[in-house]
């Protein structure tokens, strides 16, 4: 990880009280810690020589976001299940089975393409729902190697 990044020119989500948008300001990270957020002339004396500086312009940064309720198994499902039968029909004739026929491996890819995805879609943090330990949990910590 890098020691100090430094983002310029961009809009910042703040999610304070008044959930303020900060516009043309910048942040200062050292160490994994802000260290500074506001404008230009308050954060460059503190970011001398970042180790990653980036242009922020037309650009936001957020917090990252967090999701509440995924399915690690199911993203290797996607376009071999319908999406026009109910959920009841859409778990017993379509998801469950598939699912059973996992192995160990097909946890590990199907947790590594929904990991990919949400830290490119910015999310930081997730609750995994429905693991199955036959091909869950562990796919699931290789995953993070």
């Amino acid at each position: 990880m890098p020691g100090s990044i430094l983002v310029r020119n961009a809009a910042v989500a703040t999610f304070n009280d008044r959930f303020k948008l900060l516009k043309d300001s910048s942040v200062y990270v050292e160490d994994g810690r802000f260290v500074k957020v506001g404008r230009p002339e308050e954060v460059r004396p503190l970011a001398v020589h970042p180790d990653i500086d980036i242009d922020g312009r037309d650009k936001l940064v957020m917090p990252g976001l967090v999701n509440t309720h995924v399915h690690l198994a199911q993203s290797l499902l996607r376009s071999a299940v319908p999406d026009d039968v109910t959920l009841l029909e859409w778990l017993t004739k379509w998801v469950w089975p598939l699912q059973g026929s996992f192995e160990e491996e097909d946890g590990l890819v199907s947790a590594q393409l929904t990991l990919l995805e949400m830290v490119k879609t910015g999310t930081t943090a997730f609750v995994a729902t429905s693991i199955n330990g036959r091909y869950g949990p562990q796919g699931i910590a290789r995953s993070g190697h």
